[in-house]
Parts: structure tokens; sequence; C-alpha cells
């Protein structure tokens, strides 16, 4: 039972810090988490190999020591860790290094918990003597409904109050490990007792928005918080104010201050809700927003809003004449905010017989609904603000992909448009990006004039910090009459034509949209940024720097939107999480161990378990980013991708233990496979998905299963193999072997993520294939000779000449 919550305790833990990093910094942070748990986990295996060799050390049962300091440095981290200030852009903008520091702290204080946890559990496992299969298993499972179990606690209780029930969870394990019955029952009693007035008040501990993000000291403002697996959103009071909202309000709009009650999306991605004065007709802001734009030759249209929000989107489209508008949002709590929890202030908008919302995330949505639209709008879906700290180029963006692009086509009807709202910025590298993915998109559904299908409209909103791009993209040509509509429209509310079929405006958008497919492809590799269209294998919209760009974060002084910060922080994160591993996973190893000999196979050894540790992560974060569009999101992906290589992975294992005494003839089977399987898996992965992301959500989670389940579970067979092999050759090294693992899963997932940025999921999932196979060469020819070094000199253990 201890095994079982602790472990359960642990894997909510590493999911729910990837909620908590999403407010503090960003979600794509996700890589971060893993790598600290990973951090924790390896120097907890190098403290317990260290101890156990040290006769002076022994002791009591640790466990419940440590799962009270487990908790303990839990909460510590969730009350420190959101007050750390990490802003990268500070190193360049104002010379701050400090940020490298903050960046270090976040990083051990949120490995501590992890550490402790990592020692509890290595402890049982290793004390667990002919039970250890059966605790084994238990700890496998509790890390597998940990996953899942998060999903529940961070909606029902929010980040703080999730991690309070988890430091719970810790203290009740310590409390079953203590063997007084009376200290048990009446801590029991203080336990439950105090975690009842913690979830009492779900916002005891409190977390504040960064600089960077639109709601940075904008607290005093809000009124409403509810934390969501998908985001927290944070509603505030009703405010007077002019909001562009993910696009333009036109600053000839001199009229009364819409009333508005912002809605911070993790702390940043503005939406709001609108409050019709007196009614959505005499509402006149709603003429003048940008967004309107095609509905200005679609006036009667059935629209769909992609990511709605707080609805303003729908009541544009409502006030231009859409008959029918749908919204659809992945997160249920921002429907509820709008259908029912501030229905009186929206004027009943989720209730109107013309008004449809609904929660789905955009593309599992038009994968199910097989209604054809006039307009499918999406306005500023994804954070600007995030582009203010230059991090937002590790999100992944599935929404603008060619995939994406052909699947709204597909839900047009025949003079249907499609409209994306995005910021202009300067160089208009986002622009020019999406008008890429729009022709490439347009020309593999067969348009001849691609060029013909697209509209670009800009201006300066009000509040807006830059100007709005409408990207507007037409299933069949755009007429005469409809551009001059448009550009009449446009010019009256004092925006501009970007670019028209008809008009020779001059610009970069427009020379690369009149390019051939050739001189395009020559202009794309020409450009300074990265504006090649983007697909779901390599979904990074905003990543649009290359390695060469590095050299500006030292040239000058800018805002992030300008220089490649996310590739530093990336760099930064590697660089202290191999520092790290290597002081408090290896170099223990050195002062506590005895020294191994360089000869008898070290090499050979060292290099398997490090390809182990390598591969298997690789393909696990690979998956983990992959599976996001089909799960519906970060948290969603990590839960369900994890539960099912824990629990396939650890299956996988205990099978591996039972085998026969020749452990590298069940590699040579068992590595093949899992190789093949590798290289399968994208394969099957992008066949499949586009055709199943109808199905509900637990379906979906099924699925997953199904498609990575097998991968997983032969996984799983190659590190307890390696560790067989291992006790009949050089047994003084498994510590290593463990150690050297440990390092090299700590630093694969943020190479995973280097890769996947440059080169996309399936070259990740290439290298691990290949990292696969150079590990079980390094073993097989280890072994080999050995053999023949015992043929020349003796036993197969005498280690000299085998390396």
């Amino acid at each position: 039972m201890q095994l079982f919550l602790l472990a359960l305790s642990v894997l909510a833990l590493q999911v729910t810090l990837t909620r908590v990093f999403s407010f503090i910094t960003f979600h794509h942070f996700t890589y971060l988490v893993i790598s600290v748990a990973m951090l924790g986990f390896g120097a907890a295996g190098t403290w317990l190999t260290t101890r156990s060799t040290n006769a002076s050390a022994a002791e009591d049962d640790p466990v419940p020591r440590q799962a009270l300091l487990y908790a303990l440095t839990m909460l510590l981290a969730i009350v420190y860790v959101p007050r750390i200030s990490f802003s990268p852009l500070d190193i360049f903008v104002r010379g701050d290094f400090s940020q490298l520091f903050s960046l270090l702290l976040i990083i051990l204080l949120t490995a501590l918990p992890f550490f402790h946890a990592g020692v509890a559990i290595g402890y049982i496992i290793s004390h667990a003597g002919a039970a250890v299969n059966r605790l084994y298993f238990a700890d496998l499972c509790g890390a597998g409904f940990g996953c899942l179990a998060a999903l529940g606690l961070i909606s029902q209780f929010g980040a703080a109050g999730t991690c309070c029930v988890l430091a719970a969870v810790a203290v009740a394990v310590a409390m079953i490990t203590v063997r007084s019955h009376r200290g048990r029952y009446a801590t029991g009693i203080v336990l439950l007792l105090g975690a009842a007035a913690l979830l009492s008040r779900r916002e005891l501990i409190r977390m504040y928005a960064p600089d960077g993000k639109q709601m940075f000291r904008m607290e005093r403002d809000v009124e409403y918080t509810k934390w969501h697996a998908v985001t927290r959103l944070d509603a505030t009071r009703p405010l007077e104010v002019y909001y562009s909202f993910g696009g333009a309000l036109s600053p000839k709009y001199t009229g009364r201050p819409q009333q508005v009650r912002v809605i911070y999306q993790d702390g940043s991605n503005l939406t709001g809700i609108i409050k019709p004065t007196p009614t959505l007709r005499e509402t006149p802001s709603l003429g003048y927003y940008l967004q309107g734009a095609p509905y200005v030759i679609r006036p009667e249209a059935h629209a769909l809003v992609i990511g709605c929000g707080g609805g303003v989107d729908v009541l544009i489209g409502l006030y231009h004449g859409a008959r029918k508008v749908i919204g659809v949002d992945l997160n249920p709590d921002m429907i509820a905010l709008v259908r029912d929890h501030y229905r009186d202030f929206a004027g009943g908008l989720g209730q109107r017989d013309d008004v449809e919302l609904l929660v789905a995330e955009g593309r599992h949505f038009l994968s199910s609904d097989p209604r054809r639209f006039d307009v499918i709008q999406l306005s500023g879906v994804d954070t600007y603000a995030a582009l203010a700290t230059g991090a937002y180029a590790l999100t992944e963006s599935y929404v603008y992909t060619i995939e994406a692009m052909q699947a709204y086509l597909e839900h047009l009807n025949p003079e249907g448009i499609v409209n994306i709202s995005r910021p202009m910025l300067e160089p208009p590298r986002e622009t020019l990006r999406l008008v890429a993915t729009k022709l490439r998109a347009l020309e593999l559904a067969g348009a001849r004039h691609p060029e013909q299908q697209l509209v670009i409209l800009a201006g300066q909103g009000q509040t807006a910090p830059a100007p709005w791009a409408q990207a507007m993209m037409k299933r069949s040509p755009f007429t005469r009459e409809e551009v001059a509509r448009l550009t009449v429209w446009t010019e009256s509310l004092g925006f501009e034509v970007v670019y028209d079929p008809f008009t020779q405006l001059g610009g970069e958008i427009e020379t690369l949209i009149l390019a051939s497919p050739a001189e395009r492809q020559l202009l794309i590799a020409a450009y300074p940024l990265d504006i090649a269209p983007i697909t779901d294998d390599r979904p990074f919209f905003f990543q649009f720097f290359r390695w060469a760009h590095l050299g500006l974060l030292f040239g000058r002084r800018s805002d992030g939107a300008a220089l490649p910060v996310a590739l530093l922080i990336l760099l930064v994160s590697l660089t202290w999480i191999v520092v790290l591993s290597g002081v408090f996973v290896l170099y223990p190893l050195h002062l506590g161990l005895a020294p191994v000999a360089r000869h008898g196979g070290r090499t050979g050894v060292f290099t398997y378990f490090a390809a182990l540790g390598l591969g298997f992560i690789l393909v696990e974060i690979a998956l983990l980013q992959k599976l996001m569009v089909f799960l519906g999101g970060p948290t969603y992906s990590m839960s369900i991708t994890l539960f099912t290589i824990l629990i396939a992975s650890g299956l996988g294992s205990a099978v591996a233990k039972r085998g026969g005494a020749n452990s590298l003839a069940l590699l040579h089977v068992v590595v093949p496979i899992v190789v093949l399987l590798i290289l399968v898996e994208p394969l099957l992965l992008d066949h499949l998905i586009p055709r199943l992301l109808h199905l509900s959500f637990p379906a979906r989670a099924g699925v997953v299963c199904l498609l990575i389940g097998p991968l997983a579970f032969f996984m799983g067979m190659p590190f307890p193999t390696g560790l067989r092999f291992l006790d009949g050759f050089r047994s003084e090294l498994k510590p290593w072997a463990w150690g050297i693992n440990a390092c090299a899963t700590v630093a694969g997932t943020i190479i995973c993520t280097l890769i996947s940025m440059e080169w996309g999921f399936r070259a990740a999932l290439g290298v691990a294939a290949t990292v696969y196979l150079v590990g079980w060469l390094a073993i097989t020819w280890t072994r080999r000779m050995a053999a023949v070094a015992a043929r020349r000199s003796g036993p197969l253990s005498e280690p000299a000449g085998a390396e």
C-alpha cells in the first residue's frame, strides 16, 4: 500500500507541475518537469547505492522520514518556485545574468521532492526480497493511476490544492509505515483535519503571473479563479475598456467603452466577455473589429469559431448578421463561464437559438461533425503575450499546420472563408509563415491558382501592442466584387489591404504569394528567418530562428520576439541538467564506490545503458508531443502517454526478469523488435490519428494505449536484461549502469525537444531507433571481446582484455 500511494503521489505531482509551470512560465516547460523528476530519481538511486556500501550508515527504516521530507519539500516547492523571478529576456535587455541562476534554483527546488520520494520508493523495492515482483507491480500501478488522478484533482482543487492533497498522501504513507498504532491514528486524524482545512481554501497558496504575461500585477481586478487540466482561468470584475481581443478594434471607434470581464488563460492569452449594452445590435463597438471582415461578403453566414473563449468572435459574427454561430473551446470551464456563471453579464449568449457553444478541440470537432460552414474563424489562438519572452517558440501549434488548413478547407461551403487573425510583426514572419502554409494546403487540395484564393488585411487596434493581420483563405477564388467590398469596408475603419488578387500592392507578402512553388521554396530558404510551412510532425509555428541566429543574443538589445531566446533557454536548461546530473548522480558514485577498472568491457556497458536511457526518453517525449493534438493538450497527453508507457514497460520488464539465463539471446530478439516498432510507430500514428480524431476522449485514450502499448512493452525489456547480464559479467558495474542510464534520461528530454524543433518528431524517433541499435551493438561487442579474452586468459568474469 505504501509503495502504491507514493508512486501515485509522485506521478500526480509530475503532471500537476506541468500546470504550475504553464502558469508561472509557459506550458512547453513540460520537458523541464520530466528532466527534473528524472534528476531527482537518479540522485536518489545514487544516494541509496553509496549508503548501502557504508556499514556505518545503517539505520532504521528511512521511509517515514523520507515520505515526510517529500511532503515538506513538495509544499516548499509549490510555495517558492512560483515566486522566483525568471525572465530570460532580461539577460539581453538588462544584462541580468542572474536569470540563469533563477533557472538553476527552480530546477533544484523542483527536484527535491522527487529525490526524497525516490529514496523512499527505492528503499522499499530494494528491501522487498521475495515480494519484489508484487511491489514492483504496485509501484507501476500507482504511477500509472497517479497520471490519471492528477487530471481530476487539478480540476477539483487547483494546482496548489492538488499538491496539498499529494502531500497529505505522503504523510499518510509515513504514518502507515510507523509501527506505533497510537501515533498512526492520532496523526491520521490531524492529517485529515489539516487536509480538510487546506481543501476548503483552494487559493491558500497563491500564485502570481510573472512579468511578460498579460495578467502581471493585474490580480487586483480578478474576482474568479478556476483551475482545469487544460488551463487556469482568471476572470476580472467588470471593466470599462477598449480591447482588441485577438484582432484589432478600429481606432475610429470613439464611442462608449465596452463593459468587459477580461479572462486570462494561464495568466495570458487574453479573452473576455463583452456585455451587450443594452442589446447585441445596439453595441456598436462590435462593428469596428477587423475580425468581422469575412462577414462583409458572407453576411448571413453559418459560422464556426475555433477557440471561442469568452465569445467575442461569436458576438462579432452575430452583429454582422450570421444566421448561426458555433463556438468551440477545449476548456469546459470557459464554456461554463459564458453559459452559466456570467450568464446575465453575457446577455444570455449561451442560451440563444442561433448560438451553439461546445466543449471540443477545433480539429476534433471538425473530424466528428459533418456540417459545412461559410466562415471558420480563429482569432489569436495561442498567446501573443508569450512572444514577448521569446519562449513561445517551443509551443506546439497544431491549429496552424498544413493538415489543419486542409481540415478547414474540407469543412467549408464552396464559397466559404477561413479567417485567421495573427499579429503583424516586423518583419512579418508570422503572416509569411501562415501564407506559406495556406498556399501549400491549397496546392495539396488541387487549387490551380492559389494566389487568387487569398486576401490579407491588417491594421493597428486599440490597446494592441502590435498591428494585427487577417489572413483570409477562400475555398474558391475571390471575385472582384468581393475584393471591392472588402476594400471599402477595410479602409472605412482605418485599416489596410495588404494583398488582394487584383491589385499590385508590393511587399514581401505579395512577392511570396505570387511566386511559383519552386520560386517560393527559394524565397523561403533565402529569408533571414524560418518561415517554412509547418506540419503536424513539426508544429512549432513560433520557432522562426535558426541556430546561426544565436549570435543575435549577444550582439544587440531587443525584445524577445526578435531574439532566439527559446534556443538559449533550451541550451541553458540542458547545461544545468547535465552539470547537476554529474554532481548529484555520477560524482557521488565516484566517491562512494570502489574504483572501477578501465578494462573489462566498461565502455561497452556504459554505452549500452546510456543508449537505453536516451533512446527510451526520446521515444517517450516524441510520443508525448506527437499525441498532443490527438489527446487535446499537453496535460492530457502527458497523463495518458505516461500511464501507458509505465504500465506496458513495467509488464515488459517483469517478463524479461523471468527470462532464461541467456540474456544476450533475448536482446538479439527484443532490440530489433523495439527498433522496428519505433520506426513503424510514426507511420501508424500519421495514418490513424486524422481518421480517429472524431472519437470521444475515453476512446482516444484507449486507442493510444493500444497503439503505443506494444512498443512500451518491449522497451521495458532491455534494461533488466542488461542488468542480468552484468550479474554474470561484472556486477560491480551495476551502480554505474543505473547512474549513467539516469543521466542519459535526464538530458534526453531536452535533446528530444531540440531534435523535434529542428527536424520533427519522426526524426526524434529515428534517432531513438539508431540509439537503441548503437547500444545493442555495444553490448554485443563487449560480450564477444570478453569471450575472446576469457579463452586467452581465464574465466569470463576476468576483466582483462575485454575492452
